[in-house]
């Protein structure tokens, strides 16, 4: 009997299996011993790969892979889906789209109907209901399309300028207002750039967005750099 169990099994569980006995290691020592004494070859047991050649028991059926997923859910696994055709009967087409998505009878279903982006008054007006307390940022997030993090960026956006549209963007300096601004930093090469930015503007720009939209903000003299850079030196200002 133990020669005959060991011959149609794998591994030692499979012998215990197949003689009816409990699964325990006192079974499973005796029963080694037994068949060591005997002499009964077990070269045949796979050991940690008893089950080679054999497929998952949780490997999923092609009806399980090849259905309609929600828009949101995690796209399927690309092994899967091309291993998933064959088995279910279906002959997979391996040329380059365009690819049409059908029922379970083959017949095309109807693409959802692309939703245009809002323009910039319905943006505008999803981030006034956020700000207001009458709609959630998660779900402003899914009328604009776009991350909860962004959503909270365009609040701040709204409550600092007023406005959603984008800055305007200053055209480049003049040859005078440039020439003006080294000659002021070679005359004063104990300054840094925050502090070359400050006197000729009489402001404290911290950050490098600020000083690409100062002209834009009208805060420049109006006489430009090259005016600004005069008036630094005659008034005396370090």
């Amino acid at each position: 009997m133990i020669a005959e169990a060991v011959h149609a099994s794998t591994s030692m569980a499979g012998v215990l299996r197949h003689l009816g006995l409990r699964p325990t290691g006192g079974a499973h020592a005796h029963l080694r011993r037994r068949i060591d004494a005997l002499g009964i070859d077990t070269s045949h047991f796979l050991g940690m790969g008893h089950r080679r050649g054999l497929p998952s028991r949780n490997r999923r059926t092609a009806d399980q892979i090849l259905v309609v997923r929600p828009v949101a859910a995690k796209r399927e696994a690309g092994h899967l889906l091309r291993r998933a055709p064959a088995e279910g009967g279906r002959q997979r087409n391996a040329t380059n789209g365009p690819f049409v998505m059908v029922d379970d009878a083959g017949e095309p279903i109807t693409p959802a109907v692309v939703v245009p982006p809002l323009d910039l008054a319905a943006r505008e007006t999803v981030i006034g209901q956020v700000i207001r307390g009458e709609l959630g940022a998660s779900a402003a997030g899914r009328r604009l399309g776009c991350s909860r993090h962004h959503v909270c960026k365009l609040i701040k956006r709204r409550k600092e300028r007023g406005t959603l549209a984008a800055r305007p963007r200053r055209g480049p300096l003049s040859e005078a207002d440039r020439r003006a601004v080294v000659t002021f930093a070679l005359e004063h090469p104990e300054m840094g750039d925050r502090g070359i930015a400050k006197a000729l503007t009489g402001a404290d720009r911290r950050h490098a967005r600020d000083d690409r939209t100062a002209v834009g903000e009208g805060r420049l003299p109006e006489q430009g750099f090259a005016g600004a850079a005069a008036d630094a030196a005659l008034s005396g200002r370090p």
